[in-house]
């Protein structure tokens, strides 16, 4: 190539059922070359949609009393659907319900009411318990005895942190009934749907996600994909169909779970929508992520000097942007090494909307990575994740967290971090972020900064903590050679070693450093802020970002969504993670 070559999308929606697929290996070449780019991008004044959805029309009265509509969809597969750019929402019974027994093959039912429905085994049953989401498929009804499918079952109560309660019963044409949710009969071929108020399905755009992804870019740890812009496009309307097998989705940590039964399972993590891997010198600008089914974006192993820019990413079922992988820590292959990556600028909402134990951004193993400037909220679990392995050495080092707002965090699930932490990362460094606002109070493990288990050789400065229990945690002995010093936080509330919950001068213990912090009461939050060398990180108080100012007005979750203190995990007192257990 002698100049970047530029693919130009004109206005309009540009329907998909798979992916627009770039590859590069020995016999395919996408990738620029010369250090030039190929580019794909918005042509000037234009609004390029890549759609999986697939429009539902056809509505009939299905039953007057209830106000569920039926319309005929053939083999439509598809666990979302989205209405006048509204997400709808499964259908779901009563929010944590009394009278399920668990038992080894699944639950007791309150009453064997769930014997007559129609198709047993398209029920989900879901129980949300701390930072894990479990969701697994029913098997068979018999009585008030629910047995549940394997290995999903087996899967959900690996540990000391498996599913405990039932959060909802999902996805049953008997539970139908409420405005905005919906039931497809994968049986019979049809689609439910009780319209809110003002929606006229005769002229509403009802869009059903088919496709599970809408854009691929895949090379090898030899042959990377290199020296591509996707600029200015909007990714919309995918599912993802994974949790409908047995496997489920028994949720672990950042959405990484068990996909396979026995001793020793395979481990995978949530996929995205739009998905690079081995990718270098990749630049994601300016494009929106929306209504999407799984996580937003991945860059997975071997993702090295790329960039994510100017994006919007919001309502998604999972993650926002994921970075790396999970699977090895001690990679020493320069090639299958996550590293230079860079994150910035981008605006995060309503993540997590669908299986919650997601991060609005989350770095596996990662080398020299730039996360700054973003602006996250609305999100139903971490704000920024970095880190894995729970103490393995890795090659991960010197990234850094930078100048990012974090308000909102920890709305479902808890046990969690605005910016969370894993492992050891030398070099690395957490500095001038705001947050604001940090889940609930369960257990009183929400957290402003959490340096999580291995934890090492961070330093934390310059950054301010509000309306989190703990501004703090370094929670066990096994984080050490962490500095933590110059931060401002509304309240002297931390969890220190060994889970104790107390002033912060408590975590100024062995070879890590926390002094020199400015921190309120516990009951009287210096509203007014310190001064001097101090002044810089006492930003005003922000009211959360309308969603108008960034063009997201339409894009809330649908009523009636269950409520974070409805949805909110429930907490078993003095079961806290003890030292080295795992909580995948």
């Amino acid at each position: 190539m002698t100049g970047d070559l530029v693919v130009r999308l004109l206005d309009g929606t540009y329907p998909e059922t798979g992916p627009l697929t770039l590859t590069e290996d020995g016999a395919t070449h996408d990738s620029g070359s010369n250090g030039f780019d190929v580019v794909y991008e918005a042509a000037p004044g234009a609004h390029p949609v890549l759609s999986g959805g697939r429009r539902v029309t056809g509505w009939s009265l299905q039953d007057a009393t209830n106000n569920v509509w039926r319309a005929h969809v053939g083999d439509l597969a598809t666990r979302q659907l989205y209405v006048n750019g509204v997400r709808a929402v499964r259908d779901h019974g009563t929010v944590n319900p009394d009278g399920w027994v668990k038992t080894a093959a699944g639950w007791t039912a309150p009453d064997a009411t769930m014997a007559s429905w129609r198709n047993p085994t398209d029920v989900e049953i879901l129980g949300f318990y701390r930072w894990k989401a479990f969701r697994c498929p029913v098997e068979s009804i018999s009585g008030q005895d629910v047995t549940m499918q394997q290995p999903c079952w087996q899967n959900a109560n690996r540990g000391s942190f498996g599913i405990h309660t039932v959060t909802w019963v999902e996805n049953a044409y008997e539970l139908l009934g409420t405005p905005g949710q919906f039931y497809l009969d994968r049986a019979a071929g049809d689609l439910y749907y009780v319209p809110r108020p003002g929606e006229d399905l005769a002229t509403a755009d009802v869009e059903a996600p088919v496709a599970q992804s809408l854009l691929t870019g895949t090379g090898t740890a030899a042959t990377p994909l290199h020296n591509l812009v996707i600029r200015g496009l909007t990714f919309a309307n995918a599912t993802w169909l994974g949790p409908n097998t047995d496997v489920g989705y028994p949720g672990g940590q950042s959405g990484v779970y068990a996909v396979t039964g026995g001793a020793h399972p395979v481990w995978e993590k949530t996929p995205a929508n739009v998905s690079f891997a081995h990718a270098t010198h990749v630049r994601i600008e300016g494009n929106t992520f929306v209504h999407l089914g799984a996580a937003g974006l991945t860059l997975d192993t071997g993702s090295q000097d790329d960039t994510v820019v100017g994006n919007i990413v919001a309502d998604t079922s999972h993650s926002g942007i994921q970075i790396g992988d999970s699977e090895d820590s001690a990679q020493t292959d320069p090639g299958q090494q996550n590293a230079r990556n860079t994150v910035r600028d981008n605006v995060l909402r309503n993540i997590g909307a669908e299986y919650p134990n997601a991060a609005g951004i989350w770095f596996g193993y990662s080398d020299s990575a730039t996360i700054a400037d973003n602006d996250l909220a609305e999100l139903s679990h971490t704000g920024i994740s970095i880190g894995w392995g729970w103490g393995k050495a890795s090659y991960a080092r010197n990234n850094t967290i930078r100048g990012n707002h974090i308000r909102d965090a920890g709305q479902v699930l808890w046990d969690m971090g605005g910016i969370y932490t894993l492992s050891a990362q030398p070099g690395t460094v957490i500095t001038g972020n705001v947050i604001d606002g940090v889940g609930h109070d369960d257990d009183r493990v929400s957290n402003g900064i959490y340096l999580d288990e291995g934890t090492a050789y961070y330093t934390a400065q310059h950054n301010v903590v509000r309306d989190a229990h703990n501004w703090l945690s370094i929670w066990t002995t096994s984080q050490h050679d962490n500095t933590v010093t110059d931060n401002v936080a509304d309240r002297d509330m931390a969890q220190c070693p060994v889970n104790v919950f107390g002033p912060t001068a408590n975590c100024n213990t062995g070879t890590n450093v926390v002094t020199d912090n400015v921190l309120g009461g516990a009951e009287t939050p210096p509203r007014s802020g310190p001064t001097g060398r101090y002044a810089a990180l006492n930003p005003p108080r922000l009211a959360p970002l309308p969603w108008v100012t960034v063009g997201l007005d339409k894009l809330r979750p649908a009523e009636p969504q269950p409520g974070p203190e409805d949805l909110a995990a429930t907490g078993h007192p003095n079961t806290y993670h003890p030292v080295g257990s795992p909580r995948g």
